[in-house]
């Protein structure tokens, strides 16, 4: 009987536990973090960590780190569209140091913008912070661009030959992700916000190959002459799922 009654007593504590913990997120969610038809515009500032921690210029070398833009619009109380935007660039050169008119080479490129649509719902924490959830489909397009000249094999007469191979890539790459995140409130208007990201993306890329042959000519610069095919395009496809615990920091701005 004591049993019954225990089990009784811890039943009717859940059930009123309960009660106040739904009422509770339901008077979070009727407090309004931002009004309808504002815009919330933001920076990622992890670009600026990347310049700091990174040797991005370094002879004749240029990184871009990621820039990316979120813009949230409120279409009613603590629902709002995103859209985000982003972009980066990569350039490399190696050039062989012998003082030579056709020295060794090594060049890369490589590119990416992309953007994304979404849905988000914000809900209040206190005055200061406020959590929000929802879910983005990306999409993202890259492109980029391997040369490499070198010594080759003795020409039939015993002459040093150069070849020329250049590689060029392009991929796209379409993704799906649910995120959670929370903001913070610096002043009325200026909001650091972070989220965490579960990712499934597909990518697909195909890659070309094509080379030229040319006589090394120590006395004069020979130019490289228009590179054919040697080899089928390459097509590669990937899906992947992982988490991506932290994107950076957005510091926004509220209109």
């Amino acid at each position: 009987m004591i049993q019954r009654h225990k089990m009784s007593i811890l039943f009717l504590l859940c059930l009123i536990s309960g009660q106040v913990w739904s009422q509770s997120i339901e008077e979070k969610d009727s407090v309004e973090v931002f009004p309808a038809k504002t815009w919330l515009i933001g920076l990622n500032t992890q670009l600026f960590f990347d310049f700091v921690t990174e040797d991005l210029f370094g002879g004749d070398s240029l990184i871009s780190p990621r820039i990316e833009l979120l813009a949230r619009r409120n279409y009613t109380s603590n629902k709002a569209i995103r859209l985000r935007v982003f972009g980066e660039f990569q350039s490399f050169t190696q050039e062989s140091a012998e003082p030579t008119p056709n020295p060794p080479f090594i060049k890369n490129r490589n590119s990416a913008i992309g953007m994304a649509l979404g849905h988000e719902w914000q809900f209040f924490l206190s005055k200061k912070w406020f959590g929000y959830y929802g879910v983005e489909f990306e999409f993202e397009f890259s492109s980029g661009k391997r040369e490499k000249d070198e010594a080759y094999l003795l020409s039939e007469d015993n002459q040093p030959q150069n070849r020329y191979d250049v590689q060029t890539k392009k991929g796209y790459a379409l993704a799906g992700m649910p995120f959670i995140g929370f903001g913070y409130r610096v002043t009325e208007r200026m909001v650091l916000s972070a989220e965490a990201k579960i990712i499934g993306s597909h990518f697909w890329a195909s890659t070309a190959f094509k080379e030229s042959i040319r006589l090394d000519d120590p006395q004069m610069t020979i130019p490289i002459p228009t590179p054919v095919t040697y080899q089928d395009d390459l097509i590669s496809k990937e899906t992947n799922f992982y988490i991506r615990p932290y994107t950076g920091i957005f510091v926004n701005y509220l209109f």
